[in-house]
C-alpha cells in the first residue's frame, strides 16, 4: 500500500464521536429512529432487557392519548449501538 506523502493513516471510527479521517463519524438515523424521535417521549436504548417495563420512564404521548416510551434493545437494529 503506498502512502500519499504528508497524508495521514487512517483510523476507523470505532463510536460515533471518534474522527474517521479528518470527518466526524455520524450515522444517519432509520426511518423508524426518526419517527421515535418526533414523537417526544422517552426512547429506552442501550438495553439488553428491561426487568419490568413499568419502571422505566414514560412521558406523555400526544398522538396515542396516554403515557409512553419506545424500547429500542441493544442488537435489534442490525447495526453495532
Amino acid at each position: 500500500m503506498t502512502q500519499t506523502p504528508g497524508a495521514q493513516a487512517f483510523n476507523p471510527p470505532h463510536n460515533d464521536d471518534d474522527v474517521a479521517g479528518v470527518l466526524r463519524h455520524r450515522p444517519v438515523a432509520s426511518p423508524y429512529e426518526r419517527f421515535m424521535q418526533e414523537q417526544g417521549i422517552p426512547i429506552h436504548t442501550n438495553l439488553i432487557g428491561a426487568r419490568d417495563s413499568r419502571n422505566l420512564t414514560r412521558a406523555r404521548w400526544e398522538r396515542m392519548g396516554g403515557q409512553g416510551a419506545f424500547i429500542y434493545m441493544q442488537g435489534t437494529t442490525g447495526r453495532g449501538m
